[in-house]
Parts: structure tokens; C-alpha cells; sequence
């Protein structure tokens, strides 16, 4: 992650590293006993370098690389055409185990303003258009 949201990530538990080359060093300081599973949600082009550290790409998931997914062979999660792991996500937040963070929300007349907010990157959650 970028150094600017460390500190988040820290509060939700996470150990965060940066972006970059040099990446499977710093995690083997960050997890010397090595990294069972890796989970991509930024497509900064780090997928191969992860499947490297967890050494098995059956054990890599990713909801952003869908360029590099199937070519390494790791699972692409996408949620958005898959109603049975939208209704799993459902029933974590029904049980209070999920909670997803909303950035900003927008009337459906400001879509457009929505949209160029979302391009600019760099959100800490979703945004969400009203109906």
C-alpha cells in the first residue's frame, strides 16, 4: 500500500508493506515463518512476485489482475456476476463480520462527479451512488 494509508491498514490489523520492486524481501523480514496466502487487490503488477513468495499460484487470489490472472494461473475472484458470493457477503455483514467502508456517496444526478472521483484513485473505500 501506499505509505499514506500504513496507518489505516495498521488499525484494521494488517501488517502493511509499500509497492515496488524488492517486495518478497521485505515480506520475508515482515514474515520470516514465510506467507501461506496472498491476497491481490491493487493490480500494481506484483501477482507473479506473489505467487514467487507463497510458491503455489492455487494458493494466490486476486479481484484486480484480470490481465495476468489466468496466465499464472491464479483465481480471479469477482463478486460483481457471482450471486452466490454476493449473498456470502451479505450474510458476514448480517452477522456483523463485514463491514464495508464507504468513502463517499452521491445522488444518482451526480454520477459523472462519481465517476471522476473513483478514476482519481487511491480510495479507502467504495463509492456508492444513491437510486
Amino acid at each position: 500500500a501506499g505509505e499514506r494509508n500504513h496507518e489505516f491498514l495498521t488499525s484494521l490489523g494488517a501488517v502493511p508493506t509499500t509497492y515496488g520492486t524488492g517486495l518478497a524481501e521485505r515480506l520475508a523480514t515482515l514474515a520470516p515463518d514465510g506467507v501461506d496466502i496472498a491476497l491481490d487487490t491493487a493490480a500494481s503488477g506484483s501477482l507473479a512476485d506473489l505467487v514467487a513468495i507463497v510458491g503455489d499460484p492455487a494458493r494466490v487470489s486476486t479481484i484486480a489482475d484480470y490481465a495476468n490472472a489466468q496466465r499464472l494461473g491464479v483465481h480471479l475472484a469477482n463478486a460483481e456476476n457471482d450471486s452466490t458470493l454476493l449473498a456470502e457477503a451479505g450474510e458476514l455483514g448480517r452477522q456483523g463480520r463485514y463491514t464495508p467502508r464507504v468513502e463517499r456517496t452521491y445522488p444518482l444526478e451526480q454520477t459523472a462527479e462519481a465517476h471522476a472521483y473513483a478514476e482519481r484513485g487511491h480510495t479507502r473505500g467504495k463509492i456508492v451512488v444513491h437510486i
